[in-house]
């Protein structure tokens, strides 16, 4: 991931940690990732998804579809932070989205390939990395939701 964005939560209080791009500019001029980072506190309260594995996935993937809901402009999120985006609903395989996945060592250096994101169940990617691949496997249910949301709008204008 591009960020060390988060949302830390206790009992009593929410904190919004927003992190700093090397764009230079602030996550917090970003509305989307602002209401996606929100959304994880709402998620995380009313529907308790543990943040790894496919729950996790699952968990991202809701405050993604938050984010583009609240910034209707497009199907991608901080773009007004990093060009092109931090990751994209509309295609989870661009290549700007791919991930650095280990693969292995060699001595101590970490091997890592460039994997794009999957965007059907037959691609996931069963990983111990990235609490399980829960930024990695989003692109899956990401991608289903885009195709969901334009089947809805194509039904409320009548074309299908």
């Amino acid at each position: 991931m591009k960020s060390s964005t988060s949302f830390q939560t206790t009992s009593s209080q929410a904190i919004l940690v927003v992190g700093e791009p090397k764009s230079g500019k602030s996550f917090a001029d970003a509305p989307d990732v602002l209401a996606h980072e929100y959304t994880h506190r709402i998620v995380n309260n009313v529907l308790g998804l543990s943040p790894e594995g496919e729950s996790g996935a699952v968990n991202e993937s809701l405050a993604d579809t938050m984010a583009t809901a609240y910034d209707t402009k497009n199907w991608t999120i901080g773009e007004n932070v990093i060009p092109g985006g931090i990751r994209s609903l509309e295609d989870p395989s661009r290549p700007q989205d791919a991930i650095q996945l280990p693969v292995g060592r060699r001595g101590d250096t970490l091997l890592v390939k460039k994997t794009p994101l999957p965007s059907n169940i037959q691609d996931y990617i069963d990983t111990d990395y990235d609490n399980g691949g829960v930024h990695i496997n989003i692109g899956i249910l990401n991608h289903v939701i885009k195709c969901l949301a334009i089947t809805i709008r194509f039904v409320k204008n009548g074309i299908l």
